[in-house]
């Protein structure tokens, strides 16, 4: 079936507004538990368990279902992928990560013209409250609550959101475009926006691409799933263990500064370089089984 793509991105935006519907609905019923004995931070789990398995998991397999793929060969899941892929892959997130830091750091200095200083208050009261909840569910003292926050914030999100980003929309970009290098990076764009944090996006772009970039060149979805996991996961359990057993600290992101970020620029693309040079073929820019 050889749909158009304002045809394809119509369908899976519509089968994703669908599931998010029955997310909100599902949600709504399990925040009435509150009065039934349910704390606070098991109802928010359980909707962000239940809204991004609707939403980043069903729609992206609803949809590959739709257009009769076979998902495991279109995904990449059936490719033999080397363990040099795999060590290149995850040095190449490893090797980024000060650099993604120092955007971090560079974001949330940013200042909007006064003509947005409206905008820009609007937006920091919806960081902080977004932190305040985040806070109250990963500030847990037991390591079932710990399981409970890997698989619900670091594990679901990471398979459904690399499905939805990195197997449907990019591939359907790549497809439209013929260009990896620009799908790769609108990808990121919808994906780093998506989340509605603007001072996250630079660094949250910046991941988008290298999780892009992972697929495009080992052709395995597992390989990006893997890699935004253990970003999440390093993120839970670092604030797990500062909680705990450094209360008295405030651990906050690590401190980069411009050279060491150049530095890991620098590694990042000489690794991205090796590993676009074992890219198997044919190329992924060919046409999917679904277009």
């Amino acid at each position: 079936m050889k749909d158009s793509f304002l045809l394809l991105m119509f369908q899976l935006l519509l089968i994703t507004l669908v599931c998010m519907v029955l997310a909100t609905v599902a949600s709504a019923l399990i925040a009435v538990s509150v009065q039934t004995g349910l704390n606070n931070n098991t109802v928010f789990l359980s909707v962000q368990a239940i809204t991004s398995l609707l939403t980043f998991v069903a729609a992206p397999l609803i949809f590959l279902a739709y257009h009769k793929a076979n998902i495991i060969k279109y995904l990449g899941i059936s490719n033999r992928t080397t363990a040099k892929k795999w060590l290149l892959a995850i040095a190449m997130f490893a090797v980024a990560a000060p650099m993604v830091s120092y955007l971090i750091s560079f974001n949330e200095a940013l200042i909007l013209p006064e003509w947005l200083h409206g905008v820009e208050t609007w937006m920091k009261e919806k960081e902080a409250a977004a932190k305040a909840m985040t806070d109250s569910c990963l500030h847990v003292s037991s390591y079932w609550s710990l399981v409970a926050n890997i698989a619900v914030i670091c594990l679901i999100p990471a398979i459904g959101e690399e499905l939805m980003f990195r197997g449907c929309i990019q591939k359907i970009f790549i497809a439209k475009l013929k260009s990896p290098h620009w799908a790769i990076f609108i990808s990121a764009v919808i994906f780093s926006t998506i989340h509605l944090q603007f001072y996250g996006f630079l660094p949250r772009l910046v991941l988008g691409m290298i999780l892009g970039y992972s697929f495009f060149y080992t052709g395995n979805i597992l390989i990006p799933i893997v890699l935004h996991f253990l970003n999440n996961s390093f993120a839970v359990v670092s604030e797990f263990i500062a909680y705990n057993y450094y209360p008295e600290n405030n651990i906050d992101e690590l401190e980069v500064g411009v050279f060491v970020a150049i530095i890991s620029l620098a590694l990042t693309m000489t690794i991205l370089y090796l590993l676009a040079a074992k890219k198997s073929r044919p190329k992924q820019t060919e046409q999917p089984e679904i277009y």
